[in-house]
């Protein structure tokens, strides 16, 4: 509680009479909220933790929204959950709650650097704009999570050496899926990250690379012999990593565990690295 006061009588001393008041008040709630809930399960109790943003601020636009999800976001990852009466929830509650877009996921900072969120309602006069941005990112957060634990569904394709890879010759490997297509800036920006994760594992045998894009074998041809990409490449047509594979977003990476059942889905490089740890055994 101590901290929370020092950070009032701060703020006090730095805006404008309205945002003072509009930041205190904020604090405050804050403050309430932490004052007097039970230990989570991290072992961090939540009168410890201090919200991470102004929720005010980070509603201001979508580009708001956007810039927190890439700065402070980690859904993809395990996490502790509160709702907005601070009491302990499960992730798919949490992401559940998150797709109907009338909640902002604030991440909390904790002392011992858990990955810990509390739901924070949206004022009812918030922009419908931003509304449905939080919507889509809670539906995108939820969707990966429900495909969890699901078997890949049925795989044969070639890569453009002519290797073929099908769910029984993958069986035994974790296997790392990269969807994307030439002319997808995000996806060619991260290529040399996900070349450095490829020479980490170079020793492993139980552990595949393998890429996936619709573009022709012919153009991924002619764009490999200009950008250096580690990963095997296969040519798959868009509907299977769309309507098979439920790809909403590019880059998307999904993670195949030894028995051939998705273990996670991610959207970035910063989140493979992260959960990369937790499904190479």
């Amino acid at each position: 509680m101590e901290h929370y006061l020092q950070l009032i009588i701060s703020c006090a001393k730095q805006y404008t009479m309205r945002t003072r008041l509009v930041t205190i008040g904020l604090l405050l709630f804050g403050a309430l909220y932490f004052c007097a809930c039970s230990p989570s399960s991290a072992g961090t109790k939540l009168s410890e933790m201090k919200v991470i943003g102004n929720p005010e601020a980070i509603l201001y636009g979508v580009g708001g929204i956007l810039y927190y999800k890439r700065d402070h976001l980690r859904l993809a990852e395990d996490l502790t959950a509160y709702d907005t009466a601070a009491n302990e929830i499960s992730k798919e509650q949490f992401l559940k709650t998150l797709s109907s877009g009338k909640y902002l996921p604030l991440r909390l900072h904790t002392a011992d650097s858990s990955n810990a969120y509390l739901l924070y309602r949206v004022p009812d006069s918030t922009d419908i704009s931003l509304i449905h941005t939080l919507g889509q990112i809670g539906e995108e957060y939820y969707g990966e999570y429900k495909r969890e634990g699901q078997k890949l569904p049925a795989f044969n394709f070639r890569d453009i050496n002519g290797k073929l890879y099908t769910n029984e010759t993958m069986l035994g490997k974790t296997v790392f899926l990269k969807c994307w297509f030439v002319h997808c800036w995000a996806c060619v920006q991260e290529m040399p990250r996900l070349n450095q994760l490829v020479s980490k594992y170079s020793n492993r045998d139980d552990v595949l690379f393998l890429s996936l894009a619709f573009d022709t074998e012919t153009e991924l041809r002619a764009f490999l012999k200009k950008k250096t990409f580690n990963y095997q490449v296969a040519s798959v047509p868009q509907r299977y990593m769309e309507d098979t594979l439920q790809v909403g977003l590019y880059p998307t990476h999904v993670i195949v565990n030894k028995e051939g059942r998705i273990a996670k889905v991610v959207t970035s490089v910063d989140e493979l690295e992260r959960v990369l740890p937790k499904v190479i055994h």
